[in-house]
């Protein structure tokens, strides 16, 4: 299974950098929280962003089954299988590496999270925890591989025992892990929650749908493409309004079932129709380049970005304003620079093996 949906969007590649930055200067707010504790107020951006990264991979998981089933009427054991090689050469071995130095450098003291185990190893450190330490950001990236597994085996599952009609087994599939999601924040919260970001946010079980309302979306985009292209803008402002809307609802606790169970069913379905606008978009030559490099790249530099944060936060701060805000700004720079070296000289190449 071609693991490429069309030719690359450009416009996509400017989302994945939008997202990086917003998730990466939260981050990085580390070194102006002394400061500057308002600049905090943009967890709203990065949320929003971390929510368009996981639907982004849902919208290209889906064009990729999609086009397959167009191509050939089914989808085989076999075409998962190719999909699972190309998907593990992406996503494995930059993680399995950033997770060893961030072991050799906690054994020798410069990286102080310890509270490393086997379950990372298999992306469960977050199954229904997610208050780890050790790269405590892959709490999204666990999500999204477990989706990546389950979902092409339930859609396989549902071609080989279902009737067959169009697309029907995909959104089939995607009905049900909405559904799966939903429960599992719905008896979690019945359970009591102390933690909303430790029990609900960040944890795989319960959201392992984050990723389907890309799938819902694709689908869409297919049969509604003139007018989602037309309203483009109108779409993009009309997610982030609502988007804002229900995360005030949230901050102000108006209702925990509202919280711990609608919410995350709501605003990933609302946020996935900023999609239209950055799809549509369309860019001169030279920026195009940029912003491909840096999609290309995002992975990389997302890895290595808080571990590097980590790092330089435990042996330099800030001592006055002015400081803090050079350190933003550089660690920004840093961050992105370390982690482009990182796709060019170890991401990239591994990547070039998948194909031989």
């Amino acid at each position: 299974m071609d693991t490429t949906m069309h030719k690359r969007i450009p416009g996509l590649d400017v989302l994945r950098t939008l997202c990086l930055f917003f998730v990466l200067t939260q981050h990085s707010f580390m070194f102006t929280d002394a400061y500057f504790p308002e600049f905090r107020i943009m967890w709203i951006m990065s949320h929003y962003a971390l929510d368009l990264f996981c639907i982004l991979s849902g919208f290209l998981i889906a064009g990729i089954i999609e086009k397959r089933y167009r191509e050939t009427n089914k989808i085989t054991f076999s075409d998962m299988l190719t999909f699972y090689k190309r998907r593990s050469f992406k996503i494995l071995p930059m993680y399995y590496i950033v997770i060893a130095i961030c072991l050799f450098l906690s054994n020798i003291g410069w990286y102080y999270p310890k509270d490393f185990s086997w379950k990372f190893l298999v992306f469960l450190q977050n199954l229904h925890r997610g208050d780890f330490h050790f790269l405590p950001h892959t709490h999204s990236l666990t999500i999204q591989e477990w989706f990546c597994l389950l979902f092409p085996l339930t859609i396989l599952f549902l071609f080989k025992f279902l009737p067959k009609s169009e697309y029907n087994p995909i959104l089939i599939g995607a009905f049900i892990w909405m559904a799966v999601g939903f429960v599992n924040r719905w008896i979690v919260h019945s359970h009591g929650v102390e933690s909303w970001d430790i029990e609900i946010r960040k944890t795989i079980l319960t959201r392992i749908d984050a990723v389907i309302y890309g799938v819902l979306f694709y689908f869409i985009q297919l049969h509604f493409s003139e007018f989602l292209k037309k309203n483009k803008l109108k779409l993009l402002l009309v997610s982030f309004t609502l988007y804002l809307l229900a995360t005030y609802i949230l901050a102000q606790k108006y209702s925990p079932f509202f919280n711990n169970v609608v919410y995350y069913s709501l605003v990933t379905f609302i946020v996935s129709f900023a999609l239209p606008y950055f799809i549509h978009l369309k860019l001169p030559e030279q920026p195009q380049k940029i912003f491909t490099f840096i999609g290309l790249s995002s992975y990389s530099i997302y890895l290595i970005h808080l571990p590097l944060l980590y790092i330089i936060f435990d042996r330099i701060q800030a001592t006055n304003k002015c400081e803090s805000l050079l350190f933003l700004v550089g660690m920004l720079l840093l961050t992105n620079i370390v982690g482009m070296l990182f796709y060019i000289f170890v991401e990239n190449p591994i990547m070039k093996l998948r194909d031989k």
